[in-house]
This record gives C-alpha cells, structure tokens and sequence, in this order.
C-alpha cells in the first residue's frame, strides 16, 4: 500500500476474525470467515522491502499468535541482525569447512581474515555478500563498541571493511549488516582468531606420557595438570604458561569444580595464554571404566604360612590403592574341603568383584577375577647365580639366565615355576618368556609348584636387557639409489609422497645386515610427526630405538633432511616450464588459442619440471598446476610494437572478444608448493576450421584434432564437415587408414597401394577407381574390418556405434591393445546395455572400459554413428597421430 508517497508495511498486525462455526478447528492456513486487518504504518526503503514481508510463506494466523509482538519483516535489518553468517571463505577464497572455531596462525605482516559468503536471515533468506555492509574488529579493553551486552561482553574497536589490518595476534569479529541499517547493534557477528600458535591437535594424556592417552578409572579424584596432561606434538603443555582449562562432562554446558572421577566422556575447554593466547579447542577424553577381569590385583600375604590369617580385603587394583576399598574378596572354594577361609594350609580361590554401596552397583566398575590365596607348610631357599642377589627396580641385574635359578630345601630341590612383567610407563605388566629377548626392564617371579602346599614361598629377581648398540656411523641411507651425502637431500613437490624414495640400511658392529623392521623411522616437520613427505618444507627423517627390539642406536647423528622444494613457475630462476591447455589445439597457433564463445575464457596451465635433480627425466611430463596457486588477471593487446617490450596493452576485467590476451600470473600465498609469477599470451579467435562446426559443441575439439592428425576431412570442395551425418562404411575404411599413417605421404609405397587396390576390389563392389578402394583392401588385409559373406563389402552401408566399436576394437588389438579383458561389469547401469549384439559385445565392453563410448551414460549400440562421433573416438583412443605399425 502507499501512504504519502512512500511504500508502507505492517509494523506490528493485529487480527479479528468472526466466529467460526463449531466443529474441529480447521487448519490455520484454511480458517474461513471475516477478517480485518489493522495495520501500523511503517515506511520501506523500497517496494521490494514490502514484497518480502508480505512473502514470508507463514500462514497469517500463525504471525498473529501475539498480537503485541513485532512482525519481522523478511530481509530487513532486524531480520539480518537476528541471523548466521552460513557461508565462508578465507581471504584467499578458500572455503571454511567449520566456522564454529575459526583459527589462523599468525603470519608476520600478513592479513588472515574469514570473508562472509552468504548470511541466512531469521526468517530463512539467503543473503550474499553483496547485499551486506561488511565491517572487521578486534577484541580490545579500551574499545568504544560492546558485542553482547551483558555477562559475556566484548569490547572492541573498527579495523577496516575490507579485512586489513587483521594481521597481528588477536580475536576478531566480523560484522554483516543489511545496507539499510547503520547502526553497530545492527550487526551480527562471527568470531575468529589469529594466534601465534594453535592448540589444534591438543590431547589427553595419562600423567606425563606422551604415549598413554587411555585416562583409567582410579576411585579418586583425578585433575588436571597432576593425574593426567594435555599435550600438543612432542610437547607436554604448562597449565601455568600455556593454558587455561575448564573440564565439562560431555554435553553438558555446566563446568566441573575440581577433577574428574567417573567412567564416562568429558570434554576440557582449553583457552590458550603465553605464546598459545587467543587459541581455544575443545578437547575430549574418556576416562575407561575399570575391568576386573584384566585388572592386576594386589593382595597382602597371598602366599603366606600355614597360621597366617586369610586376607579381609583386597590392597591395590592396577597399583592404585584407592581401588582396594571399592572391590572386595568373595570366599568361592578350597582345595582342602574347607567351607570357609582358613589359616590351614591349603588353596583358597576369592573372586574379586565389585564392593556395592547401598545396594547401588557402581556404574566405572566391570567384570570379575578369580584370585588364589594360599597357605603352605615349610619355606623353602631361593637362590639366583647360587646367590640370593636378586637385583630391584632402581638396581636391576644383567644378563639374565633363567637356567640360574634354584628352589631347595635343604639339599632337596622344590619344583617352581616363573612368569614375567615387563616394565612398561612405569608399571610391570605381564608378559610372555618369549618377549624377554626385547630391550628393557624385567620382572621375573619365581613361584613354588607344589599341588600339595607341603612348600611354597615367592621371589621376585629383577633385571634388564640391554640390547645391542647401533652406531649412526653403521646406518646408510639412499634416495632414488642416490647415496646421501651430507644427511640432507632436495627434490622438488610432485603432489606425490616423496617418503618411499628415501632407504637406509643398518650393519651391526659386525658388519651383518640389520632389518630395518627392528627400527622406528620417524618423520617430523616443523616439530610435528608426519607419515609422508609430500609438501614444500624441510623434514627430518630418523632411524629410531625401536621399543623392544635387541638393537638401538647409539648417538643422535641418525637424521636426514628431505627438504621439498616448490615448483616454481618464472620468468627468471625457475624450475618449470608453463603452457596453456584446453585450447583448441588446431593450427600453427592452436596451442594458445581458444574459441570464442561470447562467455569468459579463462585459460587454464600445465607445467613441466625442467631442472635436473634426482633422476629426472626429460621426456615431458606436463601436469595440471592446480587453479588455487595463482592469482590471474587479463591485459588485452592495443598495438604490436617493433619489439615485444614496445607492445601496447590495456588492462581488462575478463577474456572475451576476439583479440590478444596476456594472463598475467602471480602467486597466491596459499599455495606453498608452486610460486607462479609469470605472464602467458593467448588468443581468442572465432575462426572455423568447418564451417558448420561452431567452436563451443561437444564434438568440436575433437573435429579439429581429427583433422590435424589427418584422421577424417570435411567434404571435398566445401569447408563443411557435416558432423552429424551418417558415415558409410567404406569412409571408416578410410578414417582407421589414416589412423594407420595411410593417408601420410611417404608412408604407402606405389606398390603397396597397388597391392591394397587389387586386395580391395576382390569385393564384387569395389572398384579399383574407387576413392576408398586402397583403405579397404588395408583395412582387409590387416584384418581390422571384414567383408561379407556373399562377397561383397557394403561400402555404402552406414554403420552402427556397435559395429564401429568392433572395427576400432580390431585396429586397436592389432597395435597391441588387450580388448578382451573388459567385463560386462563396465555396462551396468548403463542405458541400453542389454541391446548390444553378442558379436560386439566385447567391442563395446573394451570401448566403454576404455571411456570410448558410454560417458552420456547411454551405449546406443544399434544407432548410426555419427562422423563427429567417429572423430571423437578416434582421437580419444589415438590423441597422437598416426601409428604407422599396420602398415
């Protein structure tokens, strides 16, 4: 409606409706009776402003399910302010996956900011960009400006509207306004954070090992900073310089006072300080329930003598003596009869469960373990080495040997038996005899064997294995069969894993080769551990102590480092070549000239290594430089001078008349591994090899390469090609010809046409004047194309796409092509699959294996091909040019 003459809209609506009939409320978009509507003016800026808030989509009566509240007016500020930034990219364009925590690393003088995409409005619009007023700022004390008023306030002050300035350390936000509004409050916002280093990749650990990330239930309090860390890489992280930390149970936004006791999933709040500040993650960690079925349990005088009384309770679970009291001992059986625990001298079997509060099972406790008590009549004499040295756990002894070991009574030996613990974190944890042989601390526990309890006693003797030493001196490392000189070596990014280049072999102080399996080979970058060596930058590649192997390294010269050059693309002190591709590639300018289409062209580029390093090869290699490594802009030729430095160019937003382009390549910052700062000449031209041929069909390229390797021409006489008429067989005759170099001068002798011309006309209806009489008797005799039964060859008969996927399946097995290892696999899903002829049927298996035929995902076995479809089959199975092999 109009007012003044100005738009106006609702501002608030009230709704009175006459009674309805009785009856079931009618859905509200369907309610009939009298309406009026009473409106409070409100001014738009434009018409549009009306039609979307008259557009909503909602039904009327559910907006006026109160009447005192405002209306929001889809697109308008209100509407924007109480929206989501949706969709977004980084400044180099680069689209950011999670905006819930966005983070850079600071990059000394470079500005790093989230560049808002699409915002979605309250009631639902998608906004782009455009359509907002975009503005950054940074948190800071002594800002003017206050994001969410209230408990969680923020200052901050302006930076800029286009993102600079976002280059130091610091919290940001970006604001997104409607371009109506003005106003700060009008602004809703997305948070990110520039740090000097990221806590990205921050985890739980049990204690100070780096290793143990298995957090287990203890019965006690568990803090942070004390009985478990966070760490970050090969770092253990300070809760006093690096961090602040909040511990929450898993899905519950009430922080927890102190530690942790429970089994179960929580997650820690981890806000950087000191050189991490401004970083926050969320990191989460279980701690696992107890398992009493696996669980080492400790048990004061569990083999004692006869007289010592039974144990009342159990004294540690997995060393911690917090558990004792949350387990108990229940009585199960004796091997003496015994219906109760004893101090006899016997067997007594307890099983260690759970110790109910309440009758309340305690939810962190699982499983039960079976323990034997026993009680035994006289001790007996443990000796090792015929002495009673047995070593300790900070004095262990060497070369341990358990033929040395000795159980008497008196002069009369007792039978024994030993198991072993290995020292593991600190803790022993059992393990097997065959596992002794590996380097580390040991456990040995001689336990007396005696079913009758006549003896009995235990003895612990602990030892280590000290393996054998590496020197670095003894380890040789090769790349690409290259040794390494210097522990360094460089190569330059190929987008493929370098690692597998790299070999070292190891020799023992004898000189005996040593598998390098009994190693750790260790990758780091930048103090980080890495399994590939793949992007530019320096990594150190280690041959490590292997935990429980007999060999170790002696010494820290074991390291080399692989250092990943990037691909660099310049005018000058480069290490590549560049050339444009998708071009049309027909005629003397073909490689730089694309087609006009009345669209943008928007060249894309190859690269070829040209410098020498490690076995590189100089045959050509060109690869796709990825479109993310560069920045182009366009300049368009005014003038050609004398010399090219006195050319005249203008700069241009876009490529699209006909003309002289320069792309204009520079290097953008995201991409480490290629350094493009170059400049590369292009055409746009809308010349027509055939006239009927325009330059942006589907079949136009490979018309045009048809005709440059001299496959297939256009019509004598004509500059027409007649793409999507029917071809004759005799012409395929001529098309796998030329394929074959046939149509090349110098390539068939006089003879060998002779001989060609007298093998064709064999057929009733070849002449020998024929212009497609020599190409028949080839294609004949190389057994590529076959006659018919009555004798003639059908020259003139079209022919169908399953019949010219036989033909090119003949020719490309007589150049050494396996056409038979397709299966029918390939033709599933495929349109017209079941159609195909039994004889063509591998044909067309190999054709569309081969991307042939079939990539519209239709087969069309029985339909006449056509000869643009004849061109581009020949030039996706032959790009090259002719083979003249069948000759």
């Amino acid at each position: 409606m109009f007012a003044n003459g100005k738009v106006v809209g609702p501002a608030k609506a009230f709704f009175l409706l006459s009674p309805r009939p009785a009856g079931p409320s009618p859905s509200p978009s369907r309610l009939t009776g009298d309406y009026l509507f009473l409106w409070k003016e409100k001014t738009y800026d434009s018409f549009a402003s009306l039609v979307g808030a008259l557009s909503i989509g909602a039904p009327a009566v559910a907006l006026a399910a109160n009447a005192n509240i405002d209306m929001l007016i889809a697109g308008d500020k209100e509407d924007v302010k109480n929206g989501s930034i949706t969709v977004a990219t980084d400044q180099d364009d680069d689209a950011i996956a999670d905006l819930s925590n966005i983070e850079f690393e600071l990059k000394n003088g470079v500005n790093q900011f989230v560049k808002p995409v699409e915002l979605t409005t309250k009631t639902g619009l998608t906004l782009k960009a455009s359509d907002l007023t975009i503005n950054y700022y940074v948190a800071d004390k002594n800002g003017t400006s206050i994001i969410n008023p209230g408990k969680d306030q923020v200052k901050v002050k302006w930076v800029s509207s286009d993102g600079s300035g976002c280059s130091a350390a610091g919290t940001y936000y970006v604001g997104v306004r409607a371009k109506s509004a003005s106003e700060f409050d009008d602004n809703t916002f997305l948070k990110f954070s520039i740090v000097n280093k990221s806590l990205k990749g921050t985890r739980v650990i049990d204690g100070a090992d780096l290793d143990d990330t298995t957090i287990e239930y203890t019965g006690a309090e568990q803090r942070l900073a004390s009985a478990f860390n966070l760490a970050l890489d090969d770092k253990v992280l300070s809760a006093s310089t690096d961090y602040d930390a909040q511990l929450f149970v898993k899905g519950s936004a009430t922080g927890l006072d102190k530690g942790v006791t429970d089994a179960g999933e929580y997650i820690v709040r981890v806000t950087g300080k000191g050189a991490y500040a401004g970083s926050v993650v969320d990191v989460p960690f279980t701690v696992e329930k107890l398992d009493l079925s696996t669980a080492e349990i400790t048990i004061n005088n569990q083999v004692a003598k006869a007289g010592v009384g039974a144990p009342a309770a159990v004294a540690s679970v997995n060393g911690e003596s917090s558990l004792g009291g949350l387990v108990k001992l229940v009585f199960k059986s004796a091997d003496n009869g015994a219906l109760a625990p004893s101090s006899a001298k016997g067997a007594y079997t307890y099983t260690v469960q759970e110790e109910t509060a309440d009758g309340k099972d305690n939810p962190s406790i699982e499983g039960t373990q079976d323990v034997v008590v026993v009680r035994y009549e006289k001790d007996v004499v443990f000796k090792y080495d015929k002495g009673t040295s047995f070593g300790s756990d900070a004095s262990p002894l060497t070369d341990f040997d358990a033929s040395k070991i000795s159980v008497k009574d008196g002069k009369k030996d007792v039978a024994f038996k030993v198991s072993y613990l290995k020292k593991d974190g600190g803790k022993y944890v059992q393990c097997d005899a065959s596992a002794i042989t590996g380097r580390g601390e040991y456990k040995a526990v001689v336990t007396v064997d005696d079913a009758t309890h006549t003896y009995g006693g235990s003895q612990e003797i602990f030892f280590k294995v000290e393996g054998n030493s590496i020197a670095c001196s003894d380890i040789y490392a090769t790349y690409k069969g290259d040794l390494v000189n210097g522990a360094a070596v460089n190569d330059i990014y190929s987008g493929e894993d370098l690692l597998p280049n790299l070999s070292f072999k190891v020799y023992d102080e004898d000189g005996k080769e040593v598998s390098l399996s009994e190693f750790d080979v260790k990758v780091t970058k930048d103090g980080k551990e890495v399994d590939k060596v793949v992007d530019k930058g320096a990594y150190k590649v280690s041959v490590e102590t292997k935990k429980d192997s007999m060999y170790y390294v002696d010494g820290s010269d074991n390291v080399v480092t692989v250092t990943v050059d990037p691909v660099k693309i310049a005018d000058s002190d480069g290490n590549a070549a560049i050339r444009l591709s998708g071009t049309t590639g027909v005629g003397t300018d073909g490689a730089k000239t694309y087609a006009y289409t009345g669209k943008a062209v928007v060249p894309t580029f190859e690269y070829d290594l040209t410098k020498a390093i490690h076995g590189y090869n100089k045959a050509e290699d060109w690869k796709a430089l990825p479109v993310g490594s560069y920045k182009i802009a366009y300049k368009k030729l005014v003038k050609r001078g004398e010399k090219p430095a006195q050319d005249v160019w203008e700069d241009v937003d876009s490529a699209v008349k006909v003309g002289t382009y320069k792309a204009v390549l520079t290097d953008a910052a995201k991409d480490a591994n290629h350094v493009v700062d170059t400049a590369v000449e292009f055409e746009v031209s809308d010349k027509k090899v055939f006239l009927d041929v325009p330059a942006d069909e589907w079949f136009s390229k490979s018309v045009y390469a048809a005709k440059e390797n001299g496959y297939i021409k256009g019509y004598n006489g004509t500059q027409l090609f007649g793409p999507n008429d029917m071809i004759k067989r005799g012409d395929v005759a001529i098309v796998l010809f030329n394929m074959a170099g046939g149509g090349q001068d110098g390539n068939v002798s006089s003879d060998m046409k002779l001989d060609f011309v007298s093998f064709g006309t064999k057929f009733s209806d070849v002449e020998a004047d024929d212009y497609y009489a020599e190409a028949i008797g080839w294609a004949v005799k190389a057994g590529v194309v076959n006659g018919r039964p009555d004798g003639t060859f059908a020259p003139d008969e079209f022919v169908t796409r399953q019949d010219f996927a036989c033909m090119l399946a003949n020719y490309a097995e007589k150049t050494g092509v396996d056409v038979k290892s397709a299966t029918s696999e390939v033709l599933e899903g495929l349109e017209g699959a079941g159609e195909v002829a039994g004889y063509a049927k591998d044909a067309v298996e190999w054709a569309t294996a081969s991307k042939l035929m079939g990539k519209d995902g239709r087969v069309r076995a029985n339909d006449t091909i056509s000869r643009a479809e004849v061109a581009a089959m020949a030039v996706d199975f032959q790009p090259n040019g002719a083979d003249s092999s069948l000759l």
